[in-house]
This record gives C-alpha cells, sequence and structure tokens, in this order.
C-alpha cells in the first residue's frame, strides 16, 4: 500500500513539472513591442500666377430708357476696341451683365431717369498687361472695374510643393513624439492626403475708375497651394 502512495506521488510531480514547462513556453517573446504613430502634416507651394480674371463696366444715366441703353451700349463698344486693341484676343472677352434700372428722386416715388450698366468678364494670360488694359478700359469710359485675381491654370508644380513640405511636416512631428516615448521611428506605413486648396490673392481692387487712362500698378504675387496629408508610421 505504501508503494502505490509513493508511486502516485512522483506521478503528480512528473504532470506538475511537465505544465511548468509547458507555461514556460508561452511567454517567450512577451518582452517584444510593435506600435505605430500617426501624424498630420501640413504644406504651401507657391508660384507665380499665369491667369487674370478682372471684370470692366460701364454706367451711363439718362431720362429715357433708350437713351440710357443706347449710351451704355456705346460706352461698352468703346471699352470692347480699347481692351483689344491693348493686346486681349476675343476669345478672352465675355459679356457679363446687362442691366436697366429707374432711378427715384429722393422722396423714392418719382421716376426721373434709367440707369443701364453693361460689363464685360476678362480672362487673360498677359499678366504683365494688366495694368495697360485697365488702363486702356477707363481710358475709353469705363466707370467701374473690379480685381484682377490671379491663379493657376496648372497647379502641379505647385501641388506637388506643397505635398513634399507636408509630409516633411508629418515626419518631424512623428519623429518628436516616437523621440518623447523612448522608441525609434519606422518606415511609413500609410498615407492619406486631404483636401488641398489654391489660394489666389488679390492684388487690385477698385471698385469705381473715371477716365484719365492711368496704367495703375499691378503685382500678381504668387500663388500659393495648400495640403495637408496624414500620416502612420512604424514604431521600432
Amino acid at each position: 500500500m505504501r508503494n502505490r502512495v509513493i508511486v502516485a506521488a512522483l506521478a503528480l510531480l512528473a504532470v506538475g513539472a511537465l505544465l511548468a514547462l509547458g507555461g514556460c513556453g508561452t511567454t517567450a517573446g512577451s518582452g517584444s513591442s510593435t506600435g505605430t504613430v500617426t501624424a498630420i502634416g501640413t504644406g504651401t507651394g507657391s508660384a507665380a500666377p499665369d491667369t487674370a480674371q478682372f471684370s470692366l463696366g460701364v454706367t451711363y444715366t439718362a431720362k429715357d430708357r433708350t437713351a440710357a441703353q443706347d449710351g451704355a451700349s456705346k460706352k461698352a463698344a468703346a471699352i470692347i476696341a480699347a481692351v483689344t486693341a491693348a493686346g486681349l484676343d476675343a476669345k478672352d472677352i465675355q459679356t457679363g451683365q446687362i442691366s436697366l434700372n429707374q432711378v427715384f428722386d429722393t422722396t423714392g416715388r418719382k421716376v426721373i431717369g434709367y440707369s443701364a450698366t453693361q460689363s464685360i468678364n476678362v480672362t487673360t494670360k498677359l499678366i504683365d498687361k494688366v495694368g495697360a488694359i485697365v488702363a486702356a478700359a477707363t481710358g475709353a469710359g469705363a466707370t467701374d472695374v473690379s480685381g484682377p485675381s490671379f491663379s493657376l491654370a496648372d497647379t502641379n508644380a505647385a501641388r506637388i510643393d506643397a505635398i513634399d513640405k507636408a509630409m516633411a511636416d508629418a515626419k518631424s512631428r512623428a519623429l518628436a513624439i516616437a523621440n518623447a516615448a523612448g522608441r525609434t521611428l519606422g518606415p511609413v506605413i500609410s498615407v492619406k492626403e486631404l483636401d488641398a486648396n489654391q489660394v489666389a490673392p488679390l492684388a487690385f481692387a477698385p471698385s469705381a475708375a473715371k477716365g484719365s487712362g492711368t496704367v495703375p500698378p499691378v503685382q500678381p504675387g504668387l500663388v500659393e497651394a495648400q495640403t495637408q496629408v496624414t500620416v502612420v508610421f512604424r514604431l521600432e
């Protein structure tokens, strides 16, 4: 009987030893760790604009509606002829507005005349001639000038520049986070570009001009393309 008890005890000890060995195997490699860090980078690229847009118009007032409309039409025709002579092609010019409104006295009850307005919209790549074109228009009788706004017909170069800078910004931010965490920044896992946008500054915007024909100074500046990227890096 005593021998059987001893044998049973030895068997239990053997099972316990096997279980202990099995537990050591499941914890192997538990000291290693992985992770990621996500950073958002912003970049701005710039380039000289290649397109200018502006509008030119005339307002003519007369007691008779026909006279008002005829006066505005003659002035508008003169403006178109002047800007064409200054270098614009016909394809650069588009009719913008034709309107006719009553003019009232100070009481707001009695019609004392009519005001006719006509305008054209101009889109041109003659950036260096914008001032001269505006001067030609005001010299021909334009009373309303708006713009120009400047833009890029092809934004690829500026956008690529913006992406490069956004990626560098994201990496710089991710590196700072990794260093603060005591980790090493690893390779890029994924990249997503957020909405890109183009900012076109206004360099010249008089609301009304009258006819000396003086050439206004026009500075087109730079057009900026901005973008953001979200970048996921591996941490090592």
